[in-house]
């Protein structure tokens, strides 16, 4: 229970991952520029819609970086 306590909470990406390698910090960093974060994924407004703000091959590096951090965080976990 205590280390649930310790846990950083955010929807930013970036926050959580400041204290995590410098491998995979790069990967989040490089997500965020990619999609411009979260808010406007999230909630997106008349200007930014992401099924037109993203090209196919910006959408398809994205889940090619998502990956990326999951098998990282999966390596950490283990």
């Amino acid at each position: 229970m205590e280390d649930a306590k310790r846990v950083r909470r955010s929807e930013n990406l970036a926050n959580l991952a400041w204290s995590l390698p410098s491998d995979l910090q790069r990967l989040v960093t490089d997500l965020e520029n990619l999609t411009h974060g979260l808010k406007e994924m999230k909630y997106p407004d008349g200007t930014h819609i992401p099924s037109t703000a993203y090209t196919r091959d910006q959408a398809n590096r994205a889940m090619e970086l998502t990956n990326k951090v999951i098998d990282k965080v999966d390596e950490y976990l283990r």
